[in-house]
């Protein structure tokens, strides 16, 4: 290496490293008040009217709904004391909304709404940028648009999803569409339809049946399918991947269509009495 560019490299980093001492020693020199960075809970309260859905608007507050132990709704968020969050009924739907947003704050503690419900199913919309969410209780019909956040579901009728960055883990659904960016996809059982889209990330898939013609494609990542069901025939093709089918039905009613550009695709018994 040229003599002046080590000289170079030696300076630059020798100015970065006076650079962040002395931004330590200004932190610490000025009494900096690291409790404005604390977060605490600022909103506990019951919820006494009645309602079958959920809807979460939030810029990067964690969403978590939990069954409750004593059959109320109970809604507690910890948050900073300067952000606001509003908590109303309205319209058969609890509404949960942070009011003051680009609140992004990373040295902050951990930001959450945990939502406690009676166990029954409930219909579910969050809107997020920055934050998982994670739901213990049966939703019907869900809808998930998250910038950047790990997902994780129990049982769902249909769901549709848009996740730009966080992996996704789902216990059960019927019927779901997914467009995810970047992240890995594992669903426990998947009864009726499906329809996945995903650019980076590996998706497994435990115990498949379908009852509709479903399709997923991806560019880079593995496919691995568990199948309960000979009902439909597999078209998968992989640009650069092996494909390997166990018992692949042509006379099937319905037709399952894999694409993968980078990643291989395997489709097997959910038993696992055969291994490709």
């Amino acid at each position: 290496m040229d003599k002046t560019i080590k000289v170079l490299i030696i300076i630059l980093l020798s100015i970065l490293i006076l650079g962040s001492l002395g931004a330590f020693a200004i932190l610490f020199t000025t009494q900096t008040d690291f409790n404005m960075y604390k977060t605490s809970k600022v909103y506990d309260n019951d919820i006494e009217e009645e309602f079958n859905a959920i809807n979460v608007d939030t810029d990067s507050l964690d969403v978590k709904i939990i069954k409750s132990n004593d059959e109320k709704v109970n809604v507690k968020i910890y948050d900073k004391d300067d952000n606001k969050v509003s908590v109303e009924v309205e319209n058969n739907t609890l509404n949960i909304e942070e009011t003051v947003k680009n609140s992004m704050c990373f040295m902050c503690g951990k930001r959450e709404a945990v939502i406690s419900v009676p166990e029954k199913e409930y219909d579910l919309v969050v809107q997020s940028t920055s934050g998982d969410v994670e739901s213990r209780v049966n939703l019907n019909n869900a809808t998930i648009v998250v910038t950047s956040g790990d997902i994780e579901l129990r049982k769902v009728n249909e769901l549709s999803m848009i996740v730009t960055s966080g992996d996704i883990d789902i216990e059960e659904v019927n019927k779901v569409t997914i467009a995810s960016t970047s992240g890995d996809i594992e669903i426990g059982k998947i009864n009726s339809r499906l329809d996945i889209q995903t650019t980076s990330g590996d998706i497994d898939i435990d115990n498949l049946t379908i009852t509709n013609d479903s399709k997923i494609e991806v560019i880079s990542g593995d496919v691995v399918i568990n199948k309960s069901s000979d009902n439909f025939y597999c078209d998968a093709k992989a640009t650069s991947g092996d494909v390997k089918i166990k018992d692949n039905n042509r006379r099937a009613e319905y037709e399952l269509k894999i694409r993968a550009k980078s990643g291989d695709i395997i489709v097997r018994w959910v038993d696992l009495a055969y291994y490709l």
